[in-house]
């Protein structure tokens, strides 16, 4: 029972910290949501930016706006491939990602220029 208390002891002093706003605590928690909302807003700029170029493109290659979510949610994993990886290995990437589509109905020919124009890359290399 005593590891309870001092446990509970422990908590309240913590607690107490953190509502009084010490010196301590208040810069980091700060500086961590101002990076957080910098990281936020320019994932949300790229994001936008990304969808309607997209849209310009399903737009030019007469595409129904029916399906124009299915084609943002291809872009939105092709910006995720392509922020995390680079070269080669992102275009072998995106091509898998455009074969799983197209298995879905998809168009390959429309996510081809999607991968080619808004993202800039390249058709991988056949060996």
């Amino acid at each position: 029972m005593a590891k309870v208390s001092a446990i509970g002891d422990r908590m309240e002093a913590y607690g107490a910290k953190m509502k009084a706003g010490s010196d301590y605590v208040a810069p980091i928690t700060a500086e961590k949501l101002a990076l957080m909302k910098r990281k936020m807003r320019a994932e949300g700029a790229y994001q936008e930016q990304y969808s309607l170029s997209t849209k310009y493109q399903l737009d030019a290659a007469g595409v129904s706006v029916v399906l124009y979510p299915f084609y943002l949610a291809f872009a939105g994993e092709v910006a995720r491939i392509v922020q995390r990886l680079g070269g080669e290995v992102a275009a072998v990437a995106v091509e898998t990602n455009i074969v799983k589509w197209v298995a879905r109905g998809m168009t390959r020919s429309v996510m081809e220029d999607i991968r080619t124009s808004v993202f800039n890359v390249q058709p991988p290399a056949t060996p």
